[in-house]
This record gives C-alpha cells, structure tokens and sequence, in this order.
C-alpha cells in the first residue's frame, strides 16, 4: 500500500543558523553534519526521494555543493524565510502524496523510527502524524509526516512570518490559534518508555561534544535505542548535554506525565534550577531513569510503599 504512495522527506536547513552558525556542515567524526543526516534517512524503505531545502542567499552555495557531491539527494533552493513556500513548492513539482518533515540540526534521525511514522500514518489514514504531539523520544528524534493536501491547507490559512517559518503550526496544533486546522485526523507516535528528557540535537557548541562521542564510537548507522545503551554506559555525555536547555523548556506541561505528577514536576523544576541533575549523587539524578513512568519527589516512604 505504501509502495503505491509517492513519499518525499523534505529536510530544512540553511547556513544562516544564529546558535551555531553553519552547523550544518560542522565536522561530526571527519564528516558534515548534514551528510551523516541523510546518510541515515537513505536506509528508510518508504522515502522516494531526499530532498534538500534551503534559501536562495549566496551563502547556501556551499551548502547546496557538498550536498550534491556527497549524496544523491536532491537540492531545492527558495525563499529565505518563507520555509512553507519551500516545502509546497517541493511537493508540488514532485508530485508527493505524503510529505515527511524533518530538520538539518538533528544528524541521528532514525530511519526505523521514520518508517514506523509513514506505515502508522497510512494504516490509519491520517492527515498528520509525529511523534511531536506527546514527547516521549529524545529531542533531535523529531519527525512530522504529513498528506499533500494538509500542506497545501497549512499553506492556505498561515499567514504571519512564524507560522511560515515553522511550517506545520496550524497541523499539530500545540499552540492554541484560530487558524488551526480543523477536522483532521492527527495520529501520535509515542514509544513506551518516556524519553523525552535527553537531549539529541546539534544546535550549540557544547553539542559538538556529544555528536561526535557518538559518531566516533557507533556505527554510522546506529539505531537510537543503541545510543541509550551508550549514554547509560557513558553517563558523563548525558550530564554534560543536559545542562544545555532546549528549545522548548525542560517540561513540556502539555503531556500526561506532566498533568500526573504535576507536584513531582514543579519540585524538580525548583530543584534543578540550584542543584545540578537535581540530586546530590549522579546515581539517584533523573538521567538514570526513564521520566514519567513515576514520580521523582517522594513525601515519605514505609515498607514496600512510596507516597508521592
């Protein structure tokens, strides 16, 4: 079925990036961050083609050059600023049915984890599909697919320069707007285990640290579910990336885990704030465990019960 389906994965990225400026083609282990991402997302069975979309200023030259030297990926150059124009653009002149979102500053995108997206998204007949909408993999695994005339309504209805920007703000939906999509069926990929703390993306130096401990240890092709088994192996890389704050806040307050141990929370936002891991051994810090599937504040114990 999914055989019949023209699936395009349309990667975003530009040289222009202020935290970490040219990062997409900072060296991870001797190679371009941008080259190992699509190295990765080519062992995916369902994309068609891999296509690059960058802006048309003259500093993306360089970009557009490696990329076509080192892969077989296709180059789209567009406006800017206006990143939904790209992505229309692109699905337009090649004729995609589904489109699968993802962003140059994530170079472990797991192509296991895109495939199980694209099948989930068709079996259930979807508009939109992430694993975005409830958080549970680590940040840097993020992937949005999304149907041809999602985009195309996205596109309809986005008028401000954030939500053309950032593409698919009025498809998930997670900031309250009028212009949000109605009546579409939006479908969430979530893996057991709440992972959602780690952080996996290269958007600051201190992340070259970490990409390239993992890159110069693992194979190329790595499954995400290896790298937990590393970093619990090597913990030091995870302490050193968890001080580095991401984008969207060290709590996500739109998550069940979140609403369930909402006192838990709020004493660990207090306490990682003053105390480092939020704990005064690395052993019992929050790193150690997967969150959500407990509280990490207790009130008081006896026996074999914990009061939270």
């Amino acid at each position: 079925m999914i055989n019949n389906l023209n699936v395009l994965c349309i990667i975003q990225a530009r040289m222009a990036s202020k935290r970490l400026p040219k990062k997409a083609l900072v060296k991870l282990n001797g190679k371009p961050a941008i080259i190992r991402m699509i190295k990765r997302i080519e062992q995916s069975k369902y994309i068609n083609k891999i296509i690059l979309a960058t802006g048309i200023s003259s500093e993306n030259d360089i970009l557009e050059k490696v990329v076509k030297k080192s892969t077989s990926s296709y180059v789209f150059r567009g406006d800017d600023d206006d990143v939904l124009s790209r992505y229309v653009e692109i699905s337009k002149k090649y004729r995609a049915d589904i489109i699968v979102r993802l962003t140059g500053d994530c170079p472990l995108t797991d192509f296991d984890i895109i495939d199980n997206i694209i099948r989930m998204h068709v079996e259930n007949k979807a508009d939109y599909t992430s694993n975005i909408l409830n958080r549970t993999f680590p940040d840097g695994l993020d992937v949005e697919v999304f149907n041809l005339d999602t985009l195309l309504e996205a596109n309809r209805v986005s008028t401000n320069s954030f939500s053309r920007e950032h593409v698919t703000t009025y498809m998930h939906g997670l900031k309250k707007n009028k212009n949000n999509l109605k009546n579409i069926k939006k479908v969430s990929y979530e893996n057991d285990i709440d992972f959602s703390n780690l952080r996996w993306t290269l958007d600051e130096e201190k992340d070259l640290d970490f990409m390239n401990s993992i890159f110069s240890n693992l194979k190329d092709n790595v499954g995400w579910k290896d790298i937990i088994s590393f970093v619990i192996a090597n913990p030091v890389l995870q302490v050193q990336n968890s001080m580095i704050s991401s984008n969207e806040g060290a709590i996500d307050k739109s998550k069940k885990s979140y609403n369930r141990y909402k006192n838990s929370n709020n004493f660990f936002q207090i306490a990682s704030n003053v105390i480092p891991l939020a704990s005064q051994t690395f052993s019992k810090s929050y790193i150690q465990y997967p969150k959500g599937v407990a509280p990490l504040f207790i009130e008081r114990a006896y026996s074999a019960h914990l009061v939270d």
